[in-house]
This record gives C-alpha cells, structure tokens and sequence, in this order.
C-alpha cells in the first residue's frame, strides 16, 4: 500500500459506507491484533472456500472482516457477492469490498472498480471511478487491475484518451501474471492487427492457447474458438492461393491493396474478408478490381488511398 492514509483513497458508494469505513479503522487501531495470527486464520479460510467449504470460511472471515482485516473484508464481499455460505446479499457484498478498497487493497480495488465498470450490485455505473480504482490496483502490480487498465486505455474510457501503448503495456503486465483476460485480449489484437500492432497470426494463436490454458471456462471455450478460426481462415487463403498463377495472384494483391485503403494489405481487409465477401463472388479479375476501386472511393473517406496503389499489372 501506498503511503496515502486509509481515508485517502476514494469511497464511490455513500455516506454511509464512509461512516462504516471510519467505525472499521477505529475498531482496527483500538484493538489491534496480531497480524501474523490473522494472515494464518484468512489463509485457513481460503484454504476452507477453494474446498467449498463455505460455513468454514464464513466464520474464519467475519470476525477478522469486522477488525478491519482487508483481504478477509474482500473475500467476504465475493461470498455475499455470490451467496457463497451466506444468503446473497448486494448490499454487504458493497459494503466489504469498499472497505477493503478504501484501505488500499489492491484487489479490493480491482473488483470494485469492476462492479463501477459494469454496472453490477444496483450500483450506478461510474467509468471515471472504476478507472481510478484499475489504477491504484495495477500500480500495486495487480494482474486484474492491470488487465482492466489496459481495456480502459484501449476503449478510452473513464476520463483517459484512447491509447493503444499504454493499453498494450498494462495489457502485457496482466498476461505475464498468467491473466487469462489479458491474455485474451492481446490475441484478439494480434489476430486483428488492432492496438497499434501488425497482424500476426503466430502471436495470436500463441496467446489464445495460453488463454485456453489459463482461463475459466468462457474464457477457454472463447479462446478455442479462436483458435479454431485462425486455422480455418489458414486454410482457406492456403486453397485460394494454391489455385492462382502468377497473373491472378498479382490481380488478387491488386485487389486487396485497393480495400485496404492504401494500407499495408490485411490492415483493413483481410484475405479472409475477401474469400467471404460477396461483392466478389464469380467475379472476373478485371470486374474485380474495377469493384474495389468503386467501394474504395467511399470506403476509405477519399480517392486519395485509391490512387497511390502500385499497379500491377
């Protein structure tokens, strides 16, 4: 933690949780507690939750959540989050996780940064709070707080101008940590070529199969998916190309050339793009690229890109 006070970090939800906050530390420095006794009672809590044994953890967390202890705070936020040994309870599951977020514990910030995001518990939306929040938790170096930063920095959301630097750096930090969203999201940006990075399909396909390898369940079947589709999009340019001589190939590079503006081909429109579109299905070369260069002109905003395409003829 920072060397900011407890009351120094933001309290989105009310008066009333801020009246909480301040009841929780007052508790917390009057009675202290031995800090070694409570790591081992939360660790033998978590121990508890992971074997779904909830009542356990439930009466190892409260009393500890109740001395202002933040880590027990925040899992028991997710257990009233999720009726996890308790009834499921929004209002507590608020109330703990800004307790433990306004102490400074890093994903305390991270998952209320994600309720603000998202709109979650009945809590009002808020994009600039939920912004602040990923920050202060990637700045502890949390994966989550990390991956939510570089989705921020990429949509530009929550008071920051979109950038895919910044974007991709915290990107980066989160997958290391082994953040299957992260990971995610860096193979959609190499498989599309967005995000201020060249499409690379080696890169993507690398980063979905350790998405698959590391995420929950919607995260690997959406991983698979991908996957999936990288090796189909391969085969099929693998049989368009197979099946062109050297005059038709040259047409086709022509062709992509005109769609994609001017840009390096598969920047805008890709092969695939091309197999699948419509416009082009039976269509003679010559027709081809007379169509591109139509769609082109009001495609790519003028007819500047249009005109500074190599011929090759």
């Amino acid at each position: 933690m920072s060397g900011r006070n407890a009351t120094d970090k933001i309290v989105p939800l009310g008066l009333g949780l801020c009246i909480g906050l301040v009841l929780v530390v007052l508790v917390k420095v009057i009675f202290g507690g031995d800090s070694t006794a409570s790591t081992g009672a939360v660790a033998e809590a978590e121990a508890a939750f992971a074997h779904k044994d909830y009542p356990t953890a439930l009466n190892l967390l409260k009393p500890l959540a109740e001395k202002g202890d933040a880590r027990s705070q925040h899992d028991l936020a997710t257990m009233y989050k999720y009726g996890l040994g308790v009834g499921q309870d929004n209002a507590n599951a608020q109330k703990w996780e800004v307790l433990a977020a306004t102490q400074g514990y890093a994903k305390a910030e991270s998952a209320l940064g994600a309720i603000l995001l998202n709109g979650d518990l009945g809590v009002q939306p808020n994009d600039k709070q939920a912004m602040t929040l990923f920050q202060q938790a990637a700045d502890q170096d949390d994966a989550a707080g990390q991956y939510y930063a570089g989705f921020m920095y990429g949509a530009g959301r929550g008071g920051v101008a979109q950038d895919d630097d910044q974007a991709m750096t915290w990107y980066l930090k989160a997958a290391d940590q082994n953040n299957a969203y992260a990971q995610y999201a860096l193979g959609v940006l190499y498989a599309n070529g967005r995000g201020g990075v060249q499409k690379d399909q080696e890169q993507a396909v690398s980063w979905f199969r350790k998405a698959a390898q590391d995420g929950d369940e919607p995260t690997k079947k959406a991983a698979i998916q991908m996957l999936a589709s990288i090796e189909l999009e391969q085969k099929m340019v693998t049989d368009l190309l197979s099946n062109l001589n050297m005059h038709q190939l040259k047409m086709l590079m022509k062709t992509m050339s005109i769609m994609n503006c001017g840009l390096p081909i598969g920047e805008k429109y890709s092969m695939t793009n091309f197999i699948n579109d419509k416009v082009f299905y039976n269509t003679p070369w010559p027709q081809a690229i007379e169509i591109a260069s139509k769609i082109a002109t009001s495609k790519c905003g003028s007819a500047q890109a249009k005109t500074e395409i190599v011929a090759l003829d």
